[in-house]
């Protein structure tokens, strides 16, 4: 009598399954790298498209910037950028997309030069995700700024500059 039974065994089944598992695991571990690089580019478009809105804010308002340090968030409102900026030259505020990292990453900053609206300078200013939750991307009016070695908000140490002057480090060559 001969046997005629096709299948797998459990034991070639268990192999398959193992398998299976580790190259997802390792799938899943090399994706997450790419899905911080794309937050990170959105978030550098989002700052590149403000700033484009603050350029053109300036040629409407006898070249001047608005005047306001806040955090800017998309349901910012009165005298924060948000209320200056849309719906005239945006037609939303961008929102930071959200992260695995803590300390100020999910905000777009925003520093000019005065206390009135005759700002002359201004920098815009996040945190990025990739690598390790520890660069800055600044940019400003002039078309200044990259990446930079984040401290502490928002202090950058290559540049030595600290909050107060952010429109400066934004002027410096990124390092």
């Amino acid at each position: 009598m001969t046997n005629n039974k096709k299948g797998f065994t459990l034991i070639e089944l268990l192999v398959v399954i193992a398998i299976i598992g580790i190259l997802s695991a390792i799938g899943l571990v090399s994706l997450n790298g790419a899905r911080e690089k794309a937050r990170d580019a959105q978030r550098k478009s989002d700052l590149a498209q403000i700033r484009t809105a603050l350029t053109l804010y300036y040629d409407d308002h006898n070249s001047a910037y608005p005047s306001v340090t806040n955090v800017i968030q998309s349901d910012a409102v009165g005298t924060s950028l948000s209320g200056k900026m849309v719906p005239a030259y945006l037609n939303r505020m961008p929102a930071a997309p959200s992260t695995g990292c803590t300390g100020g990453v999910n905000t777009y900053n925003y520093a000019s030069d005065a206390t009135t609206d005759t700002a002359s300078t201004f920098a815009l200013w996040t945190r990025l995700e990739a690598p390790g939750c520890t660069r800055m991307y600044i940019l400003n009016n002039a078309g200044f700024g990259g990446e930079h070695t984040f401290t502490a908000t928002p202090t950058l140490v290559n540049t030595g500059c600290g909050a107060a002057a952010i429109t400066a480090c934004a002027a410096t060559p990124a390092g």
